[in-house]
């Protein structure tokens, strides 16, 4: 009798012991020692693709009955394009909402069993599934040919309407006329504003070019009259750095004003513009160095 009632109590130690190894490790769907000695019910077989067309079928009923409310049991969202999981109870839901429900669950209580989230059914099977893109592909056929559908329509009845009034037809066709008027004036603005930007980069090039040429007698032409201003002027000042142009050496420009070396030479160095202006007159110029 003892030797009876020590064999029981092993038994129960190892269905105890297999039965929280199995929860631990989440396997539903295999046989344990519980399950093999009938202290606890086996999982259900895994369905045939007949079983589970069965049950597609009965989700695309569901779906074809609330086309319009048919969303996600968990995140409460259309289904559109993700990916699907359809549950052998017929329950469809985002493959990521499942996967997140699970994890919860597991997280939540390690001895759970998991169970569908809408009807609570044990130990359920799962598989991908495409029917909630199918449907969401079809609602969206369906809203484009509606919306082609009523376009042809709509143009059909007003050219229809136009036929039968002579005075609606001319006022129709006035406008569009006009609206066609006011679109060449808008593309003949813009053609013209890039041809005048096209005129003025080319009058730039060809001044920058004889600026860089410039002969000996035309420098002495700008020379003669900074010397005169200097010798009337006895405080002549570099406008960048108000100082005055004595004891240091001078950069003449091509426009006739006079500056300090450093300064027209850091002027043009954070200058934003390639071709440097003056910063006088704001012209193009080039420079040389002289004494006054």
């Amino acid at each position: 009798m003892q030797m009876k009632q020590t064999k029981t109590k092993l038994i129960n130690n190892a269905i105890a012991l297999q039965q929280k190894f199995a929860a631990q490790i989440n396997l539903n769907k295999s046989v344990y020692v519980a399950q093999k000695m009938g202290f606890e019910k086996k999982p259900d077989k895994k369905l045939d693709a007949e079983e589970w067309r069965h049950i597609e079928t009965k989700a695309k009923q569901r779906i074809e009955e609330n086309r319009h409310n048919e969303l996600c049991s968990i995140c409460l969202e259309p289904f559109k394009m993700e990916d699907q999981i359809l549950l052998n109870c017929s329950h469809l839901f985002h493959k990521i909402c499942l996967q997140n429900f699970e994890q919860f669950m597991k997280l939540a209580n390690s001895n759970t069993i998991r169970k569908c989230p809408v009807c609570r059914k044990d130990a359920y099977q799962k598989k991908v599934s495409s029917i909630g893109k199918e449907d969401y592909k079809i609602q969206c056929a369906i809203l484009i040919q509606s919306i082609w559908r009523g376009y042809r329509c709509r143009k059909k009845y007003f050219l229809m309407k136009l036929n039968k009034n002579p005075e609606a037809k001319r006022k129709y066709y006035a406008e569009k006329l006009k609206q066609l008027s006011c679109k060449l004036e808008r593309t003949l603005k813009v053609e013209n504003s890039i041809l005048d930007r096209a005129l003025e980069s080319i009058d730039k090039s060809i001044e920058r070019n004889h600026l860089a040429f410039l002969s000996n007698e035309e420098w002495d032409k700008i020379v003669q009259p900074s010397k005169a201003r200097k010798l009337l002027s006895k405080d002549a000042k570099c406008t960048i750095c108000l100082q005055e142009l004595t004891d240091r050496s001078v950069l003449l420009t091509s426009c006739g004003h006079s500056f300090h070396c450093n300064c027209l030479q850091s002027f043009e160095r954070y200058s934003q513009y390639h071709d440097y202006q003056c910063p006088c007159c704001r012209t193009l110029y080039v420079s040389r160095e002289i004494t006054l």
